[in-house]
């Protein structure tokens, strides 16, 4: 059984990662536009379904302040919520019944963090899969892990032990709480088809199919 770190809400002024907290003032430096601070989840609170990326891109959450929003993985995923009902439409960030995060919340250098970043952050993520889910939970909720450092994080967050990754794959994480690995939509492995849009599509209807 792995370590739940006990779940903290979202802080703006988080400077517990020095690595990141230096790279934050170098964008906001050179971008002064751009949001430049750990980006919070967004989608609706009462959501059924938590999409979980890695963390924000330069150019992405970093400059809208909204994850996985901005860039061309937010691209894709859109086109597959949007597909199933879990958001507006492909090109505007309205969500339905859904909500994305990530399982770190600043920029890292080359879109690299470390592991003890990632664990200096998981308390974020506890706090946002508790929103989703309790043990009083009466309807099924869905996680969906961007990856296999997000899908690690997310069984960190959760307390729980799960499989090895293999994208695609579903597991009852807790009684209603099923967790799903995919890999991440970033442009280099769309190019290299993995995961294809279809795979995706695959992955939201599956979550359709048991939210309902």
């Amino acid at each position: 059984m792995q370590a739940r770190a006990k779940p903290r809400s979202h802080n703006r002024k988080c400077s517990a990662c020095p690595r990141l907290a230096r790279y934050r003032c170098i964008v906001a430096a050179e971008h002064p536009s751009h949001y430049c601070a750990p980006v919070p989840p967004w989608g609706q609170r009462t959501a059924r379904l938590l999409i979980v990326g890695l963390a924000p891109t330069t150019h992405g959450a970093y400059r809208t302040g909204r994850p996985l929003w901005g860039d061309s993985s937010g691209r894709a995923l859109f086109r597959a919520l949007t597909a199933h009902g879990f958001a507006e439409n492909p090109t505007a960030p309205l969500l339905k019944s859904a909500r994305i995060t990530n399982a770190v919340r600043c920029a890292p250098p080359d879109n690299r963090p470390t592991l003890a970043e990632v664990r200096a952050c998981n308390a974020y993520l506890c706090h946002d899969l508790a929103m989703l889910w309790t043990p009083h939970t009466v309807r099924e909720r869905c996680v969906v892990a961007l990856g296999s450092a997000a899908y690690e994080a997310v069984g960190a967050a959760l307390g729980v032990d799960l499989p090895p990754f293999a994208s695609g794959a579903e597991f009852q994480a807790k009684e209603r709480l099923t967790v799903f690995a995919s890999h991440h939509p970033s442009g280099r492995n769309l190019r290299g088809r993995r995961p294809s849009q279809d795979m995706l599509d695959r992955v939201f209807a599956r979550c359709r199919e048991l939210i309902g």
